[in-house]
C-alpha cells in the first residue's frame, strides 16, 4: 500500500496481485480497528472490476480492486480510478471537505 501512495500520485502504474488485494480489501473491511471502512463507506455498494469482490449496500461505487482497497483505507489518490454514481458522490464529499 505504502508505495501506491507514491506510484498513483506520480501517474506510475504499479500492479498488485488480486488475490492478495482482496485478502486485504476483506481484512479491511470486516475489521473494526484502524480504517472503520464499513462505517466511513456506509451508503456505498463496492464492486470490483477486475476480480470477484464486493462489499456494501448502496450507491456504486466500481473500480480496480487496488484502487477500491486505496479507498478502503482512506487514501483518495485513487478516486480517479473509480466510477459510479458512488464515486462521484464521493468524489463530490471530499471536494466539500476540502475547502
Amino acid at each position: 500500500m505504502h508505495a501506491q501512495d507514491i506510484a498513483v500520485p506520480l501517474g506510475r502504474r504499479l500492479d498488485m496481485p488480486a488475490d492478495a488485494t482482496v485478502v486485504a480489501a476483506n481484512r479491511v473491511w470486516t475489521s473494526d480497528r484502524m480504517f472503520h471502512a464499513r462505517k466511513k463507506l456506509a451508503g456505498y455498494r463496492l464492486v470490483a472490476t477486475d476480480t470477484t469482490w464486493n462489499a456494501g449496500h448502496g450507491q456504486e461505487v466500481g473500480g480496480p480492486i487496488s484502487a477500491l482497497l486505496l479507498l478502503l483505507t482512506g487514501r483518495p489518490a485513487a478516486l480517479a480510478r473509480l466510477s459510479g454514481a458512488g464515486a462521484a458522490a464521493l468524489q463530490e464529499r471530499r471536494r466539500a471537505h476540502a475547502t
